[in-house]
């Protein structure tokens, strides 16, 4: 069904503002149905509605359009119809011998309900709305999978824990374990235990490891909803999810918004299973294991490159010593991520006082103001034009990697003056470090325009997985023997 297959044909009848939006809901990928049309009284027959939706006929025609379409389910919008013309589509659906089935929708398909229960009494339609919870066997199945993984993880992790202590008691400031007050399952309050600090290792999760034992005493789940305290629950729209024990993680994480929060956390509940907590397990350790992955390939791969290259490093100093004299190195300040700035290392490719003559020649700062980089550019010496041509001169930035300032692959490193050029792809930018190598530098490198080349930065970052940098580095090796688009 998520895939749309299996999936019912229904019509609805009503084609004001919300019976639209209720369509639009049922069309989504899950529920089972597709909205293939819309009766309404008031909008002639053909007449195109939003989310591709279309007028089939009045909604005296239910009976003809539905066996026309090959329908068997109609969803009435009472809302949406007068009274007379609901009543008469009541009467007409009950009593005449046909193979449709009529949905009456009451109207809140928009509210956070865990379902409904329908119900009759004394002739009086009745829709029960259902505390939002899970039945006995999940609750089981959960709590075997809490206490199971819990335990897992406090064997696995208590090494770190015992490093963590050693560290910050050698640091004068010994581990402390903090308590917060939250509300638990039927509002019954309890301390959330986390970690004051994580040094050495400044990790959000390793903060987070006393929140184990709350799992093992059955206060607190792996995954759940958001745990909440006294005070945020009485905030307007806090609306605390207390039929359920809050989790250590939980959907809730996708958004910063609490309204969004809740909801999350109701549809957690409302869609439950064991393999949506996996599901739910896995995305959190895979988001914190992507990092660790690259940052794993940054330091293995700059420490041989830098031992493989070496040999070819030394020849490149000599060379520009003998070509141009010292300083060797030159130190670029950029900004990384966080906007923290750091100085980037690279051999000097151009004469010892280029600043000095771009700032006297207004067209070399007009091209440069234009794409910060220089066609022919008068100032680069013989030996670098060479390297340039290479990229020979960014070896020293192997360093920066391993400083943790760099990564092999990732957007291009600029300064706090080009920032702004960037305008709301900045803060991509700064949420992660600036790469030796990356997705514009083998799609064109400076044959691209400067918008190209924020366009593609921004695009790695949105895209950014171990997969797209292997890939990088493989079209890297090939960009640079060929040479193509250095100047």
């Amino acid at each position: 069904r998520q895939r749309g297959r299996l999936t019912e044909r229904v019509v609805v009848v009503g084609a004001d503002e919300d019976s639209i939006a209720l369509a639009e809901q049922v069309n989504q990928p899950g529920s089972g149905m597709r909205v293939v049309g819309i009766l309404d009284d008031y909008m002639p027959t053909g007449t195109e509605l939003p989310g591709g939706l279309r007028v089939v006929g009045p909604s005296a025609s239910l009976l003809q359009t539905t066996s026309r379409l090959q329908v068997q389910d109609a969803i009435v919008a009472p809302h949406a119809l007068p009274w007379e013309t609901l009543r008469e589509l009541m009467l007409v659906s009950a009593t005449r011998a046909n193979g449709l089935r009529v949905h009456l929708s009451a109207g809140f398909y928009d509210l956070l309900t865990a379902g409904v229960r329908f119900s009759e009494r004394n002739h009086v339609p009745l829709l029960t709305l259902r505390k939002a919870r899970l039945s006995a066997v999940e609750r089981v199945i959960k709590g075997v999978l809490d206490v199971g993984l819990a335990a897992l993880l406090v064997v696995a992790l208590s090494p770190l824990v015992g490093l963590m202590a050693v560290w910050q008691w050698r640091s004068g400031s010994p581990l402390r374990i903090e308590h917060q007050r939250v509300l638990g399952r039927n509002l019954i309050a309890f301390d959330l235990l986390r970690f004051r600090s994580s040094a050495p290792f400044q990790s959000d999760f390793l903060c987070k490891l006393p929140g184990l034992l709350n799992v093992l005493r059955g206060q607190l789940s792996l995954v759940g909803p958001r745990p909440m305290g006294q005070a945020e629950a009485e905030k307007p729209g806090g609306m605390p999810l207390t039929t359920i024990q809050p989790g250590l993680t939980g959907p809730w994480r996708q958004a910063a918004d609490p309204a969004e929060q809740a909801t999350l956390d109701l549809y957690y509940v409302r869609s439950y299973s064991v393999w949506l907590d996996v599901a739910v397990l896995y995305e959190r350790a895979m988001f914190r294991l992507r990092p660790l992955a690259k940052r794993c390939l940054d330091v293995v791969g700059a420490a041989i490159l830098l031992v493989l290259s070496s040999p070819i490093v030394a020849t490149c100093f000599l060379a520009v010593r003998l070509g141009s004299g010292a300083p060797l190195i030159y130190r670029r300040r950029v900004v990384g991520r966080g906007g923290v700035t750091f100085d980037a290392y690279k051999i000097r490719t151009m004469v010892t006082d280029a600043d000095r003559l771009l700032s006297q020649d207004e067209a070399l700062q007009r091209q440069f103001r234009g794409s910060n980089k220089i066609v022919r550019d008068p100032r680069i010496t013989r030996v670098g034009r060479w390297l340039r041509k290479l990229s020979l001169d960014e070896l020293p930035q192997l360093v920066n990697v391993l400083r943790g300032e760099m990564s092999l692959v990732g957007p291009r490193m600029i300064t706090v003056a080009e920032l702004p050029e960037w305008g709301a792809a900045g803060q991509l930018l700064l949420s992660v470090r600036p790469g030796l190598t990356g997705l514009w530098q083998v799609s064109g490198r400076q044959l691209l325009s400067k918008a190209e080349r924020i366009r593609l930065d921004a695009e790695y970052v949105r895209r950014m997985s171990l997969r797209l940098d292997l890939t990088i580095l493989a079209r890297t090796l090939f960009v640079v023997v060929s040479g193509h688009g250095a100047y």
